[in-house]
This record gives C-alpha cells, structure tokens and sequence, in this order.
C-alpha cells in the first residue's frame, strides 16, 4: 500500500503520541490511531537518523504522493488525513530538544529542507504578522534553542515552554 494511502478511512482525533518512536512503528502507529500529533526526542548522539527516517522522510513520502493523488499541482494542498471543514489540517510534530548545541540546531534545520522546499511547514509570516497554516507543523520543547528559533531565516519551527521562561518582551 502506498504510503499516502495510510491515513485513508482514518479519523484523525486532536490527540499526542507522547515518545512516538518507541511505539513498534513510529509515526504508522500513531497516524493509524488518529493522531494529529507525533513527538521525537533529539538527542546528539543519535547521528540525526531517526528524525529524518523516522519522522521527516515517511510524511514528505505520504504528503507527495497525497499532492499527486489530488491532481491539483499545488504543493500547498495535501494534508496527512483526508480533510474536511473538522479535520485538523497539520500534523504537529513536536521535536524534544535534549541538547543545546548549535550543530544538533542546523542539524534538525537541513532536515527539515524537503519539507521547507515544498512550502509544506507552517510558518509565521513577518509581512502580515500571522501564522501560515501548511500540511506540518514543527514545535520544538525541551533544550530547544530559543535564540536560534527567534533568529532563524525561516520562521517555520515554533518554540514550546511555559510563558514564564520567555523574554517578557516577547509575550
């Protein structure tokens, strides 16, 4: 069965897969139970192979055989669930940073190019001071650089932490 065919049939429920890769088929569990939501600890030493393969390589394999089952050629289109007016349209994939170190940032930064490249993350758009909803939604928690998040080119990876941690000039 082609990857993109996975979620067909699926209702997608606003749920988390708390620590996805220890389930027997990280990400394929977790979109076959519905979730909107798939979670990824970042550590260094793990040579940055299990986000791509596990996370990154499979969605841009389902969002781009979605884009091409729709027909449409907007590359903007395809979601991970088939979509109604109810569906939630990204799937948040939440990066649990367990290292501060600027190599494991631009690591996870040219992973996520295939999904950047084809206009697939949701971003925040300077211009109009307004997020850009798209097909994946990229949160980063724990040891995630606040500092890199906030200075990136791309605004395409969103910072999670209790309000009290952050600049109170930027709440």
């Amino acid at each position: 069965m082609p990857q993109g065919e996975l979620t067909r049939g699926i209702t997608p429920i606003r749920c988390h897969s708390h620590n996805d890769y220890w389930r027997r088929v990280p990400l394929f569990d977790a979109l076959a139970a519905g979730c909107t939501s798939v979670e990824a600890d970042i550590w260094p030493a793990d040579g940055l192979a299990s986000p791509l393969s596990l996370y990154i390589d499979p969605i841009t394999a389902i969002l781009e055989h979605r884009s091409q089952a729709n027909g449409t050629g907007d590359a903007r289109s395809p979601t991970v669930f088939d979509a109604d007016d109810s569906t939630p349209a990204s799937l948040v994939l939440l990066l649990d940073f367990k290292d501060r170190s600027p190599a494991l940032w631009a690591a996870v930064q040219a992973q996520l190019q295939p999904l950047r490249n084809r206009g697939w993350l949701t971003r925040w758009d300077r211009e109009r001071g307004a997020r850009v909803t798209r097909a994946v939604t990229v949160v980063a928690t724990g040891d995630a650089p606040f500092d890199a998040i906030v200075g990136a080119a791309h605004r395409d990876v969103f910072y999670d932490a209790p309000l009290d941690r952050l600049d109170a000039s930027i709440r």
